[in-house]
């Protein structure tokens, strides 16, 4: 035991190690080696986990095996557990040249109102699910993060906006920057482009009993929001299509009328 690690080493004859497996204290975080013809086989296993990363996001359980070879890590199936959700997929982290990274995985049932109050941040709830492609390209594995790239499709059903009411901004029809209120919702759906300084949400779709919205919409590394989102209202004389402009920060958006919009309500009501 060194402290709150635990670690067997099983030597070969001339010295090289042929099984190793370390642990943290009551077993929260374990991993093994053991050598095959090529390298090592891996496994992972964590229950109650919070990784030394910030955010410190705490991990119900993971489990993840596969092979350590002279110049990489090939993870064939890594599947996690955390927040009500499961993240299935794999990774390899290659080294010959330069540090890459390259993940695809699955994502489903994630509590996004539980993760996002772990970070902090309450703008949003609701289930959510989707495809994903994770790389990075650095010179060192410590810019691997800052290097990283997310690629893929997410959705979100069952939840709620909140501190936007996009019913009410269509309705008042104002000139005025509106916030509060909530946009509840059966289903979100949109292409996610991020990396740590940003994230693109493209293809950006709202759906609920009573409204029907399309647009795009951007977030830089101070949480600022910049977009543009076409809301249909579902009316007894029929259909209302608004487009709004997207600002303020993701914590306290804010929303109203394109101008054109206004100009365009202003002729019709003259």
């Amino acid at each position: 035991m060194l402290g709150p690690i635990k670690l067997d080493l099983a030597l070969a004859a001339d010295g090289h190690p042929v099984a190793l497996e370390l642990s943290l204290q009551q077993q929260t975080f374990n991993i093994a080696l053991n050598e095959s013809s090529t390298g090592y086989q891996v496994t992972l296993q964590a229950t109650d986990w919070k990784p030394a990363l910030k955010p410190a996001l705490k991990i119900n359980n993971l489990k993840a095996s596969g092979q350590l070879l002279a110049d990489r890590l090939h993870l064939e199936k890594i599947i996690v557990n955390a927040y009500q959700g499961e993240a299935t997929g794999n990774l390899i982290m290659n080294w010959k040249d330069s540090w890459k990274l390259d993940s695809r995985f699955e994502l489903s049932s994630l509590n996004l109102g539980l993760l996002l109050k772990a970070l902090g941040d309450n703008a949003l709830d609701g289930t959510a699910s989707g495809n994903f492609t994770l790389r990075s390209l650095a010179d060192s594995p410590a810019k691997l993060i800052d290097n990283s790239h997310l690629l893929g499709d997410a959705m979100i059903s069952n939840g709620h906006i909140y501190n936007a009411d996009l019913e009410q901004a269509v309705r008042t029809l104002s000139s005025e920057w509106q916030g509060g209120g909530q946009t509840p919702f059966e289903v979100i759906k949109s292409h996610v482009d991020a990396t740590p300084v940003r994230i693109r949400l493209r293809q950006l779709e709202i759906k609920s009993s009573i409204l029907a919205a399309k647009g795009k919409l951007d977030i830089n590394q101070l949480d600022k929001l910049n977009g543009t989102i076409n809301v249909g209202l579902e009316e007894s004389t029929g259909l209302v299509n608004m487009p709004l402009m997207i600002a303020g920060t993701v914590e306290n958006p804010k929303v109203r009328p394109t101008d054109e919009a206004l100009a365009g309500a202003a002729v019709g009501t003259a």
